[in-house]
């Protein structure tokens, strides 16, 4: 179910703006406290649109908000709007700056609010799932680009590993408690059957496209040229390619 934010709100005008989500099958949640508050705790879960009232009193806190949003690591950038009080020239041109994609003069009918919002995050889930297959097939030449044997399971189990690395890099370093798992529910099988075709896969891999790969990465190990590569290894030695190839 995708999650809505709504922050700024008065108790009555965000209950009826939930209720008209909700209808939709469109989670709305108030959230309160100041939006510096919000930028200093960040983005911890996915939320898919933020909706804010903003003045000018709260209109750089609201920019910086929206601006962390698009950097957070976490999760796609959702989809930012904000409900304004009056026109305002100058206002609104801040806020378009910062990225919002929808500037509303209040007062919003829930109609008109639910009405933009759903079409926002409809554009939102097709640009994502568009991204997401770049992703699958930038993962997937790089396999090949190894040598990894497609006809072995373990190319499958280990690409679904390789796309949760890129959604939150840090998790390569508890593969087994993280990574493993939310794969393993995947592609239907035991996380310790995941882990065992991944490496009788890799032992598959030639030496020499590993080792093409690691000069390409600059990436040093303590291991001789002669041994395998192990997976958590390989997982961080994509993600450096990966990363480097968006950056150029």
């Amino acid at each position: 179910m995708q999650q809505v934010w709504m922050c700024g709100f008065d108790s009555m005008t965000c209950e009826k703006y939930c209720q008209s989500l909700q209808s939709l099958g469109i989670c709305g949640q108030g959230i309160h406290g100041s939006y510096a508050q919000l930028v200093q705790n960040g983005f911890s879960q996915t939320v898919d649109a933020v909706v804010l009232s903003v003045s000018r009193r709260n209109a750089g806190d609201a920019a910086i908000l929206c601006k962390s949003g698009f950097c957070s690591k976490l999760q796609k950038a959702p989809v930012f709007a904000a409900v304004i009080a009056q026109e305002d020239p100058v206002l609104v041109r801040m806020l378009k700056e910062a990225g919002f994609a929808e500037i509303l003069v209040a007062p919003v009918s829930d109609y008109l609010m639910v009405n933009r919002l759903q079409k926002r995050l409809q554009d939102r889930a097709r640009r994502l799932q568009i991204d997401q297959q770049m992703e699958r097939e930038r993962c997937r030449t790089l396999l090949l680009r190894a040598g990894c044997p497609t006809h072995m399971r373990g190319f499958d189990c280990l690409l679904e590993c390789l796309l949760l690395v890129l959604e939150k890099q840090d998790r390569v370093w508890s593969a087994t408690k993280e990574i493993y798992p939310e794969a393993a529910k995947k592609m239907d099988c035991s996380a310790s059957t995941l882990e065992r075709s991944i490496r009788a896969m890799l032992q598959c891999c030639p030496i020499n496209n590993i080792a093409a790969l690691k000069q390409e990465a600059a990436y040093a190990n303590q291991r001789e040229q002669s041994e395998r590569i192990s997976i958590t290894e390989f997982l961080t030695l994509a993600r450096i390619i990966l990363d480097r190839q968006i950056i150029a």
